[in-house]
């Protein structure tokens, strides 16, 4: 979920279909969605940049692993390949190669709980989701507020009473979006098709 970097094409696909393209085409249900997706997007990005080494660590284990297990495949009741005549040179090899293998998915397990320890903990790529949207929303909200403080003061002269109304109204969606924060889009389906 997290680390799909050519997933967006498809998405953007899914966006444009959902939305009528070419025949049926919605532009103002469109263009409200893209901005949602954006949004999702940016939030996704930042989510897999903090969890990078885990991420990174959790394929890494996961590739060792496989690799691991297709060469045991290869040995049943300690006969290589099915055939009990091998060449015992060939016997030697197979089996480094699986020390091999076995010794790399023990370092690809330490790899991982050293990433993890060092990112702080590990609960899934939905909490990682959960914690990238509510910094979003901290984020927006004291930047908003620091706006609006700035309007209201320094910047009165020079503002509106309707530009003040609004971004007093843009903190309230963003405060109700930060308690909200596990309704919010997980996968890039969830935000294109939630409105």
């Amino acid at each position: 979920m997290l680390c799909e970097w050519d997933e967006e094409y498809g998405d953007l696909k899914l966006l444009f279909r959902t939305y009528g393209w070419p025949h049926n085409f919605n532009l103002s249900g469109f263009d409200s969605v893209y901005t949602r997706w954006r949004g999702f997007i940016n939030v996704k990005q930042n989510a897999a940049y903090c969890a990078n080494d885990v991420i990174h660590a959790i394929h890494y284990l996961d590739r060792a692993t496989e690799d691991l297990n297709s060469h045991s495949r290869r040995l049943r009741n300690g006969i290589w390949d099915r055939d009990p005549g091998k060449n015992p040179a060939v016997i030697e090899e197979l089996n480094g190669v699986l020390n091999g293998r076995r010794l790399e998915v023990q370092r690809a397990t330490v790899m991982l709980e050293k990433a993890i320890a060092e990112h702080g903990g590990w609960d899934g790529e939905r909490a990682e989701m959960v914690k990238a949207w509510k910094k979003h929303f901290e984020d927006a909200i004291e930047r908003e507020e620091k706006n609006l403080e700035w309007r209201k003061v320094e910047g009165k002269q020079f503002c509106k009473q309707e530009e003040v109304e609004e971004m007093e109204e843009k903190i309230k969606v963003l405060k109700e979006g930060l308690m909200n924060v596990d309704g919010q889009p997980m996968t890039a389906e969830e935000a294109i098709r939630a409105l």
